[in-house]
């Protein structure tokens, strides 16, 4: 629902541009904050910054949320989510696949 309402109504409607604003700046934190408790216990990766980390996660929710309606095939959305995953790696082997 957020994803149409950011591109169906929210370009018509300040007001409501400003509500879905403000929920998508609540998602970005949500990630930034997991990613600097994931930097902080040594389980994500340094390489980039937790405020970067927040965005790139944001922004393959939103395209996992739209690729998901109209192409949902494991393969695609697994591809979309792999390199993500990758990103945060913080070097150790894991002992399985994530998507697995």
């Amino acid at each position: 629902m957020l994803v149409n309402s950011a591109l169906e109504v929210a370009p018509y409607d300040p007001e409501f541009q400003r509500v879905v604003t403000e929920v998508l700046v609540q998602v970005e934190g949500f990630f930034r904050h997991c990613a600097l408790a994931g930097q902080a216990e040594g389980t994500i990766a340094r390489r980039q910054s937790a405020e970067d980390i927040g965005r790139l996660l944001l922004g393959v929710l939103l395209g996992l949320r739209v690729l998901a309606r109209n192409r949902p095939e494991r393969a695609l959305l697994e591809g979309l989510v792999r390199p993500a995953l990758a990103l945060l790696d913080d070097g150790r082997e894991a002992a399985q696949d994530p998507l697995a």
